[in-house]
This record gives C-alpha cells, sequence and structure tokens, in this order.
C-alpha cells in the first residue's frame, strides 16, 4: 500500500486544493509541525469519524460545493496517514478523460443534469498531485448504459472492484442514491448495498441556486435544507436518513460542461 509518509510531503507541495497559508499542522501520528503548504491542514475539518468505514457523500448535482467538502474529507482522511479512493458518479472512461484528454467519453456531453459539470471537472483536476503523488486514486463507478446508470447494486460493484485495498473511501453520488432507505420496504440505495458506512449529505443553510434538470435543464432556486443545523458537520437523527449532515452556507449552480 502507499506510504503517506515516505513521498505525500515532496508531492503535495504544490497543491493548492488542502490547507491554507501559513498554517500549521499538530496532529499527532501524521505530520506534527510541517507547514501547510507541504502538506493537507486538518484545521478546517475534524470529522467525528475515522475513514475506517466507507464515507458516502452526497450531493446536489449541479452545485459549486460540493468539490470544496470532498477535497477537505479527503485531506482529513491524508493527514491521518491514510491514503484514498475517491468513487465519483460517472464512467472510468470519462475520468480518464479529465486526466489524459481529450475528451470522448460520451457521458461530458450526454448529462445535462449536473454530474457532469465544470465544478465535477474542476474538482478533478484540483486533485492531479494527488493522484500523481499515489495518496489519492480517482475511480469512476457509473456504467456506459442507462440500466446500469440507475443500478446501485451495480455501483457498488464496480466500487468495490476500484478502490484499492486498505484506502480510505469516499464515495461522491446524488444524494438520493447515499441515503438510507427510512422504511423496511424501501428501495436498496448504495448505504444498504454496500454495508457498514457512514453517510453524509451535503446541506445549505440558506436559499440558493443550482444547475438541475426540474424538468428543464437550467438554473432552478433551491430553498435551504439543514434546518437550524450550524455550518460544517453535525449528526442528524435517522429519520434524515443519514449519519451526518454537512452544511455549507448556500448552493451556488455550476452547469455542464
Amino acid at each position: 500500500m502507499f506510504s503517506i509518509r515516505q513521498t505525500l510531503c515532496a508531492t503535495v507541495a504544490a497543491l493548492s486544493a488542502c490547507g491554507s497559508a501559513n498554517a500549521t499542522v499538530q496532529t499527532p501520528g501524521t505530520f506534527a509541525g510541517i507547514s501547510s503548504d507541504a502538506a493537507c491542514s486538518v484545521a478546517d475539518l475534524r470529522p467525528p469519524f475515522d475513514f475506517s468505514k466507507p464515507v458516502i457523500v452526497g450531493e446536489f448535482h449541479g452545485t459549486e460545493q460540493s468539490g470544496s467538502v470532498v477535497t477537505a474529507l479527503i485531506c482529513s482522511a491524508i493527514t491521518s496517514g491514510r491514503s484514498v479512493s475517491l468513487a465519483v458518479e460517472m464512467p472510468p472512461q470519462a475520468v480518464e478523460d479529465v486526466y489524459s484528454g481529450p475528451v470522448t467519453n460520451q457521458f461530458w456531453q450526454s448529462h445535462p443534469d449536473g454530474r457532469a459539470s465544470m465544478a465535477m471537472r474542476r474538482l478533478l483536476i484540483s486533485l492531479s498531485n494527488l493522484r500523481r503523488s499515489g495518496a489519492l486514486e480517482v475511480v469512476g463507478f457509473m456504467g456506459e448504459t442507462v440500466s446500469d446508470e440507475s443500478s446501485d447494486f451495480a455501483s457498488a460493484e464496480r466500487i468495490r472492484r476500484g478502490v484499492r485495498p486498505g484506502d480510505a473511501v469516499i464515495v461522491l453520488v446524488g444524494n438520493y442514491h447515499a441515503r438510507r432507505a427510512t422504511e423496511p420496504s424501501g428501495q436498496d440505495t448504495l448505504p444498504s448495498v454496500l454495508g457498514d458506512v457512514v453517510n453524509i449529505n451535503i446541506a445549505n443553510s440558506l436559499p440558493g441556486t443550482a444547475w438541475a434538470c426540474m424538468p428543464e435543464c437550467e438554473v432552478h432556486a433551491m430553498s435551504g435544507s439543514s434546518g437550524r443545523l450550524p455550518l460544517g458537520i453535525s449528526p442528524v437523527s435517522a429519520a434524515n436518513g443519514f449519519d451526518y449532515y454537512f452544511v455549507v452556507e448556500t448552493f451556488t449552480p455550476s452547469e455542464p460542461f
């Protein structure tokens, strides 16, 4: 398995996605005393879990905020001494198109519902250095056909096959697929298929906007969805279908690629 301690400090020096300027990481057993321009800083996020279970992050497609949430989780896992496999809701070839080009997979032209957004593409590009270093693997788990796209069983199997053994696993998917069914007869979703997981819903505190197909594919107004929860990660009742809400201030739209 990739050794964080041996190589990450050198390779993350040029990465702006993790950490803030002039901060210092003080975390026992990780990169104590190393400034955050050389390693991800956990000062911005201390999640109430240890990444021993897969973490499923539910997003509202077509928003700008998901990338910063996922990056914060990745950095938190890395600074705890773990390498990470990030599974994203697109076909494997669509992931490769971002890193090796040119863009040939039809996913980037045929999904105007927010999954193939500019924000998603920017997220993957921002993680390039971590991916090259070996600290991060990015796995596409969506099938190429419509029937494959809608199957959480097929998605779960592709996730299991694609992630590296021993990695912290973070899955970014639409919040419908990330939720737990709240009734015994409810439809299976990724948490019920993958088993013992932590699931998080990205929620907005203030009204905002998102690019979505409802049914017209355009910018739509979004009401606040976090109740009275504070910004950041908070535990929520099982009736919500999630273990935690990650509350951001508002949603802003990201148009298709």
